[in-house]
């Protein structure tokens, strides 16, 4: 079985399953994670920040790149485990793009659907942050929705971080400029469309 915890990111996405060369025990390989995989891009900005977000369930990885492109709009990349290895099946940007916007530095996926973050941080100052969910649908990875803040503002870093479990997402937002407490979103699937549920602060 593999874990989250196995999933390791560096210079390249890792993937890693508790294991060891031969000759240790059976007790010493379940303690040691061996190598079984490293995930790239392919394209001509490259899989530049692998590993800037990443989330696995099943035989599926989701793995941000949030630096990509020329204007670091970011991007999401799909793996699928064939065997002991991993194919790329999926990559996702955000259509417009938005210069800076970070997509992918956060990325979560639960069963047949994923979901990822596009905060804008950066000199896109006018573009408020978003979510995007991907479901997988008779087997090919499709955008369902955006999800967007019904409180929006300014630099609002919505989509600073995501979570996503059967027909609920949650999408957090951290205030930039002016500095203001963060908010959590709560949204749930009603079986046409992603509604906002809820709004939780910390107080």
């Amino acid at each position: 079985m593999i874990h989250r915890r196995h999933v390791l990111a560096s210079v390249a996405l890792c993937v890693c399953i508790a294991g060891a060369p031969p000759g240790l025990t059976h007790d010493a390989r379940a303690e040691v994670p061996c190598l079984i995989d490293v995930l790239t891009g392919t394209d001509p900005f490259g899989f530049t920040q692998p590993g800037g977000a990443v989330d696995i369930d099943g035989d599926w990885i989701v793995a941000g790149s949030p630096s990509e492109g020329v204007d670091v709009a970011g991007a999401i990349y799909l793996f699928k485990k064939d065997g002991l290895k991993w194919k790329r099946e999926a990559k996702f940007v955000e259509s417009p793009p938005g210069v800076q916007a970070q997509f992918g530095s956060a990325v979560a996926i639960s069963g047949d659907r994923a979901i990822a973050g596009a905060h804008t941080p950066g000199l896109d100052a006018f573009v408020f942050g978003r979510a995007h969910v991907y479901r997988l649908v008779a087997g090919v990875w499709e955008e369902e929705a955006s999800l967007v803040s019904s409180m929006p503002a300014l630099r609002d870093g919505f989509g600073i971080s995501v979570a996503i479990e059967g027909e609920v997402a949650v999408v957090g937002a951290i205030y930039f400029d002016p500095p203001a407490p963060g908010k959590t979103f709560v949204f749930r699937w009603s079986g046409s469309a992603w509604i906002e549920e809820a709004i939780l602060l910390a107080a």
